[in-house]
């Protein structure tokens, strides 16, 4: 293989390598470190600059039971996994990823990360929404930032001072390159220019598509990226209509819907409404512990009930020297916004925050198309079901790392991966409507080539803003099809082939798939509510959704799912 730290500078037109990693949150810099302590020659992209990803803005922690030799910790945390999942969590996915988190911490350690501990050296451990017992590693209220800032660090050093290890910033990857087998490459942008790599895997590990929303925690790299080139490819996906909603994140005129971790209510943060009383254990027993489902919900009707712009969340009662202590960063960012949470309530409502939904996948990473891989949150393994737990997004996107590392290379370490129950293919029976569900076609979703002209929104907030309006966190048949109509009616080609095209071209195909997904399933169930079928069907949706080229089916293989556990009393 060639040695790019030889070669590398802006004249490159093509790259060979082993691997090529998409993306640099959590999941793509553990497994390029891991690949080349095995002798890879690897390349990792990075669509804008390498601290530019969920896992960066990521505040709670890393929920993980850190010692194996503890088995009913494991369970618990498995326990609270299903719960939270709402009947779709994938048991043998979650039993997997949840049992290696113990050696993930460590490898995590060695590269740098410090968890905060507590005297007596053990961690300190947080407490979330949804979990039953503390469980949550952190770094005060930045720990995305601290991995990111730790596994980076170990990548540039590795990479500056041995070969075979290249980052490239502002490589933006927007075909997949096929050789009528497998995935052998992707075109990427890089300095206004269309390059190749070349490479015998391709990984995704591209992180969410919060940007598909006008209201979004999420950064605004975040546009679907990985799952429109996983469609486009052929790919399988699934879950697509389940889209987390975040339930408190600032809304102040003029501010970003900035994240205020799940970790201040797990601290003792009320949510009140306007008149100074806490509202959420009117719709749940857990109270502001209720999973995010739930507590995003409770905020959406109470805003709706009593036409508000935002409810309170109250800081106060944690007391001033642990919030100083333990939210450094969420109390400056607040002060700057004109808010001290120290002195008066914080007001918040629902943001897009994290896609359960992704590129069908088992614990590795393994997809359906040879070659191509996906890990992190542009995965979809069955570990979150219709609803993720707090804090389980970085422990999957690190797990599943480690598990691909070992899939592509092999190593010393013990963590297996089996797979899940779900098959990475779909069934050839076509459901009828008579179920209410697969009633829209796919007619106008392009897997072309980028060469052909894909679609882009004729007004890309007004796509982000109908968006939010009919397909976040109350859908309807009626909210659907009027938004299924309006992207029909609201599209033109892209045009020439440039970094503000392709997102938008993304943003329109996810979020169209997302709609229809939404439309099919006729039940309510974890993040996704229909007010006209709030309740849930195990009968026939105790299962989950799958689309491939246009393809929609339901995956029959659910002998590994939890019936669901009723997790709310909403109205209809």
């Amino acid at each position: 293989m060639t040695n790019l730290n030889s070669i590398l500078d802006k004249s490159w037109t093509r790259l060979d390598c082993d691997v090529l990693i998409l993306g640099s949150g959590l999941a793509g810099l553990l497994l390029s470190v891991l690949l080349h302590e095995r002798g890879a020659n690897v390349v990792l992209a990075s669509k804008e600059n390498f601290s530019d990803s969920n896992t960066f803005y990521a505040q709670g922690g890393l929920a993980a039971v850190t010692s194996n030799q503890i088995p009913h910790l494991i369970s618990e945390h498995l326990n609270d996994t299903i719960k939270s999942g709402a009947g779709l969590t994938d048991i043998k996915v979650a039993s997997e990823i949840i049992a290696s988190a113990p050696y993930l911490v460590q490898q995590l350690s060695r590269f740098g990360m410090e968890f905060d501990r507590n005297s007596d050296g053990t961690f300190e451990m947080a407490l979330e929404g949804g979990h039953s017992k503390a469980r949550v590693l952190h770094s005060k209220d930045t720990t995305g930032k601290a991995i990111s800032n730790a596994l980076l660090k170990t990548a540039r050093e590795k990479a500056a001072s041995q070969p075979a290890f290249e980052l490239i910033e502002y490589c933006y990857a927007f075909n997949l390159l096929n050789d009528g087998q497998k995935v052998i490459g992707a075109e990427v942008l890089h300095d206004g220019v269309i390059k190749q790599i070349s490479a015998g895997h391709v990984v995704l590990a591209t992180g969410g598509v919060g940007q598909i929303f006008s209201r979004t925690t999420n950064p605004l790299v975040a546009t679907a990226d990985g799952v429109a080139l996983a469609y486009r490819s052929g790919a399988m996906l699934a879950d697509l209509e389940f889209v987390q909603f975040h339930p408190t994140a600032l809304a102040l005129p003029g501010a970003p819907a900035f994240l205020i971790s799940e970790a201040v209510r797990g601290a003792g943060a009320i949510l009140k409404d306007d008149n100074g009383n806490p509202f959420v254990r009117n719709f749940h027993p857990d109270g502001d512990l209720a999973t995010r489902d739930v507590v995003a919900r409770a905020i959406h009707q109470t805003i709706i009930d009593n036409n508000l712009p935002s409810v309170n969340l109250d800081l106060r009662p944690i007391g001033k020297r642990t919030l100083l202590k333990r939210f450094p960063n969420i109390i400056e960012t607040c002060r700057r916004f004109g808010v001290d949470p120290l002195q008066q309530a914080v007001p918040v409502c629902p943001a897009a925050h994290y896609f359960m939904g992704g590129v069908l996948s088992d614990a590795c990473g393994r997809t359906s198309i040879p070659g191509l891989y996906a890990i992190g949150e542009v995965a979809c393994t069955g570990l979150h079901g219709a609803n993720r737990l707090a804090s389980n997004s970085l422990l999957e996107a690190g797990v599943m790392a480690v598990k691909l590392a070992d899939v592509l290379i092999g190593g010393s370490n013990s963590i297996s991966c089996s797979g899940g129950t779900t098959p990475l293919s779909l069934s050839k029976t076509t459901l009828g409507m008579s179920n209410g569900a697969l009633n829209i076609t796919n007619k106008a979703l392009n897997t072309s080539s980028p060469k052909d002209n894909w679609d882009v929104p004729t007004s890309l907030p007004e796509f982000k803003t109908k968006m939010y309006e009919h397909a976040s966190l109350v859908r309807s048949h009626s909210r659907l099809h009027k938004l299924l109509d309006y992207i029909q009616s609201n599209r033109c080609a892209a045009g020439s082939i440039n970094v503000a095209n392709i997102s938008s071209a993304n943003l329109l195909l996810v979020g169209e798939l997302i709609a229809t997904a939404a439309n099919n399933r006729t039940e309510s169930r974890g993040a996704h509510f229909r007010e006209d079928f709030p309740g849930s069907n195990d009968t026939f949706f105790a299962r989950r959704q799958a689309v491939s080229q246009g393809n929609w089916d339901w995956l029959d293989d659910s002998k590994g799912f939890a019936k669901i556990d009723k997790q709310s009393t909403f109205p209809a």
